[in-house]
């Protein structure tokens, strides 16, 4: 910035003269900041030049005056030519440009300097060039205060007066316009109601372009008009505007959309099992026998070969730390709660571990031996969610063995002698323990021998089993489920390979959308009115068949760009505007609400969960008034029953059909299968586990093992950390889930999540 300096001042150039001798008082901002400013300007710039003859009072300056807030500059007024005498006249050129359109926007607190950018024009520069003073009134033909909406960091005035805007300057047949504010070029095309503004800064980079559409039918009011911001001339936001006040306002989002996966051209064949068997010794549980099947190899280890436990896990651990193991797969049933508390704590000590944790259900643990071996720890309970005797009978038809659990907590492991009494067995009829104890000659039992041969037995059937609902899975949709840990991961990836059209654009939802829509998501609604009946009257009872799907296949999902508003959505001539901007289809999506009721409503219909002190959420249906999160369709269906509901925010979807193939395709599949068969199976568990992956929660948790002390330093020495849960393994060692406030990745956006949807299948199937 070239500052003032008498000795080397010049004519012509552009100077700048900073006042920071400011007395700010909001009451009288033409004494303690204007005055004092034009009168500096003039004692110390304009009296000295004219005392050493460098100029003399007729001489014109171009001036313009700029606020400094410390960081940004801001200008007061336009530019001014006036002669030299005439300084003071700055005083109230200053003071009616500021009251008119900078004290709403720019507070004095913020003023730390003046800046007057001039020029003292030499008399051959422009000869003929005259004064001009643009007071407020010379410039701007206005009735009232012109008011401004800030916009992509550019104030916009709230009206399509462009008189008001500034010294515009039209074309010779007014089709075009130009306008210069604050070092912006704004240039308008012209239309009959409409105009286009393309603003550009001085080095002619595009800054913003927007649209403004005149909605009053008389053409007289040019305060009501729609704003439109363009990106390549697709509109992004929408501003409504009447009598100078913002009264609607909306933005398009832009997330990415669903994509469809590849179908598998083969299935992987780097799947393993393992079994644990325990005791319970003085009140504590330790394993005693480990059994693992890689699809030909079976291998056990049984305790009383090792001096501890411990050892006997550890050396299990290393028996799959073989390169030829590396990638595959290990399934326990039930590991994430019952086998994962034997083998975490082990193997950190022999691993580099990556654990996955979501709502305090483990997924899976990755484990790195070496750069060679890797392998992964799975739940098969979490992609075939019923006990192995049931998975066995129905999918290779076979039983799983039997064995008198509560024995092994009442007897030594060096047991040998009569079969175990049939009060040890968890049911079994007299029948069936019969022909168990008639297999053993000479009526004789070892413990270790039947651990070992039950564990081993354990295994092989949940090997066959995977495979056997591999192998259908990958005839049926060529997708291989040893990719994909959780039912609802496998149902969502046949979705996407099989059935996804990526024509309907279903976004994937995350961070405020996300926790605005999930405030909507909730599950059934049951309510008990009478718990008895009378003598002799007859009750009936009703089932939905398949109530989810239904609303899946039936139902429109939302779909395309997520459309944010604030605003009376519920006025039609507003949506209307909306609806044609947006290329909306219906007003559909999720409000937030103002909700009343009848207090004599006798069975309520919409849901809100409360926070109850030391109990935590719970989902009432209320009477009177409230505000939360709805599905417009739930709401709209509740005025039938007497419910009145104003909105002021939310967002706005279209709407699409896009689960009907996937629906239809697995209800043939359930409708040609046998009860219990295994097409039966699969079409019930993957009808029912697709709606809820969309409902996921994308919040990004990691998970660490702690000691007790590095625990402690998380919860009190780390006030960004949140501990979402946390699962003791051992005495001095716990799997936490946390999030940490400050991480830059808060949201996982791999996951694939539109709570919208998943709201919408709820909420379908309570109306």
């Amino acid at each position: 910035m070239n500052k003032f300096n008498l000795n080397t001042f010049q004519l012509n150039k552009w100077l700048f003269f900073t006042f920071n001798n400011i007395n700010i008082n909001n009451d009288d901002i033409k004494n303690s900041v204007i005055i004092p400013s034009i009168d500096s300007f003039k004692k110390e710039v304009i009296e000295p030049l004219l005392g050493i003859g460098t100029i003399n009072e007729n001489m014109k300056v171009n001036i313009i005056a700029k606020a400094y807030n410390g960081n940004t500059f801001k200008s007061i007024i336009p530019l001014q030519t006036l002669e030299t005498k005439d300084i003071l006249l700055l005083r109230d050129v200053m003071l009616g440009h500021y009251n008119t359109f900078h004290a709403d926007n720019y507070i004095i607190e913020d003023f730390k300097e003046l800046v007057f950018n001039f020029r003292i024009l030499s008399y051959d520069f422009i000869p003929n060039i005259k004064p001009k003073l643009l007071n407020v009134e010379d410039h701007i033909n206005f009735k009232y205060k012109v008011f401004f909406d800030k916009i992509s960091n550019v104030n916009l005035p709230l009206t399509m007066d462009l008189f008001q805007w500034g010294n515009i300057k039209f074309n010779y047949n007014f089709t075009c316009a130009d306008l210069n504010i604050d070092g912006l070029e704004y240039h308008f095309i012209l239309h009959n109601n409409y105009y286009e503004c393309y603003i550009n800064t001085i080095n002619d980079n595009n800054l913003i372009i927007f649209r403004d559409t005149l909605l009053d039918r008389s053409g007289q009011d040019l305060t009501h008009f729609k704003r439109e911001i363009l990106r390549k001339w697709s509109v992004v936001k929408l501003f409504i505007y009447n009598d100078y006040q913002l009264i609607f306002k909306a933005k398009k989002h832009y997330p990415s959309f669903l994509k469809k996966v590849k179908k598998v051209d083969h299935l992987s064949n780097k799947l393993m099992t393992i079994d644990i068997e325990t005791k319970v010794t003085n009140g504590k549980m330790e394993a005693i026998c480990i059994s693992i099947f890689d699809g030909k190899i079976k291998k056990s280890f049984f305790i009383d070969d090792f001096l501890t436990s411990e050892e006997m896990i550890i050396r299990a651990i290393k028996y799959l730390n073989k390169p030829k193991y590396n990638g595959f797969k290990v399934y326990a049933h039930n590991f994430s709660s019952f086998d994962a508390i034997f083998i975490l704590s082990r193997l950190v000590k022999n691993a580099k571990l990556e654990i996955k944790n979501r709502d305090g259900v483990l997924i899976e643990i990755k484990c790195r031996f070496s750069r060679n071996v890797s392998i992964t720890f799975r739940d098969s309970y979490l992609l075939l969610p019923s006990s192995l005797d049931s998975l066995a009978k129905n999918f290779i038809k076979e039983n799983k063995n039997l064995f008198p659990y509560d024995f092994v907590n009442k007897t030594n492991l060096d047991y040998n002698g009569d079969v175990p009494n049939i009060s040890y067995f968890n049911d079994i009829s007299q029948d069936e323990y019969l022909s168990y104890k008639s297999s053993f000659n000479n009526n004789k039992w070892n413990l270790k021998k039947e651990t070992i041969k039950y564990c081993e037995s354990d295994v092989i059937l949940l090997y066959r089993v995977i495979r056997k609902f591999a192998t259908r899975i990958f005839n049926l949709y060529h997708v291989d489920v040893l990719k994909y840990p959780t039912l609802p991961s496998l149902a969502f990836a046949i979705y996407r390979s099989n059935f996804l059209n990526e024509i309907w654009n279903i976004s994937n939802l995350d961070g405020e959308i996300y926790k605005f829509i999930s405030r909507s998501y909730s599950g059934g609604h049951v309510d008990l009115y009478y718990h008895q009946n009378n003598d002799n009257e007859k009750v009936y009872r009703y089932d939905v068949n398949s109530l989810y799907p239904y609303s899946m296949m039936n139902c429109s999902m939302p779909t395309g760009y997520p459309i944010q508003f604030e605003g009376n959505i519920l006025d039609n001539e507003i949506y209307d505007i909306v609806a044609n901007t947006f290329n909306l289809n219906e007003r559909y999506g999720f409000f937030e609400s103002n909700i009343e009721t009848h207090k004599d409503l006798f069975i309520p219909i919409i849901l809100k969960k409360i926070k109850i002190d030391k109990v935590g959420y719970r989902t009432i249906a209320p009477l009177g008034k409230w505000t939360d999160v709805y599905h417009s369709e739930e709401l709209n269906n509740a005025l039938k029953y007497g419910y009145k509901y104003t909105t002021n925010k939310g967002y706005l979807f279209n709407k699409g059909y896009i689960f009907k193939d996937y629906v239809n395709s697995l209800y043939e599949l359930k409708k040609s299968s046998n009860s219990g068969e295994p097409n039966y199976i699969i079409s019930k568990l993957l009808l029912n586990s697709l709606y809820g992956r969309f409902g996921m929660n994308p919040y990004y948790l990691k998970s660490e093992l702690l000691s007790n002390t590095e625990l402690d330093n998380y919860i009190y020495l780390n006030d960004n950390i949140h501990i979402y849960d946390k699962l003791e393994l051992s005495d001095n060692l716990n799997l936490i889930s946390y999030y940490k406030e400050d991480c830059n990745d808060k949201y996982d956006k791999s996951n694939n999540v539109n709570v919208a949807i998943a709201s919408s299948i709820t909420a379908f199937s309570r109306i």
